[in-house]
């Protein structure tokens, strides 16, 4: 093996490119193929941004109407699902006793007074 082909085999060693078969003028096309662009006419500009807020405009109250469905379809699970149930009132919820809690007793811890010198910057 000469000196030269050497060389050439460490320049040029395979390296694998998958997009190797796009060449630039293909990947600009595809490139300017995806890039939005604003028309020169004025009225086309308006209507299309006309449209652009029809489309917002459409979109949220869909998405408020859905919301609000899921939101009365759960309310209404709700309801189904505790029906035949009695309903607890306020005076015989105070009267029960809840098993859950822990008793005990509490005592209130002041907040301790500040030193001398902290007191006077107040």
């Amino acid at each position: 093996m000469s000196a030269h082909a050497s060389r050439k085999s460490r320049t040029s060693g395979f390296r694998f490119n998958p997009f190797g078969i796009l060449s630039s003028l293909h990947r600009r096309r595809l490139a300017n193929l995806f890039t939005p662009r604003r028309p020169r006419a004025p009225l086309l500009r308006v209507a299309l941004a006309l449209v652009g807020l029809g489309l917002l405009a459409v979109l949220l109250i869909f998405s408020v109407l859905i919301g609000g469905a899921m939101l009365a379809i759960g309310l209404l699970w709700r309801l189904w699902s505790r029906r035949g149930r009695p309903t607890v009132s306020a005076s015989d919820h105070a009267t029960t006793i809840d098993n859950t809690a822990i008793e005990g007793q509490f005592q209130v811890v002041r907040k301790p007074a500040l030193p001398a010198r902290f007191a006077s910057m107040r």
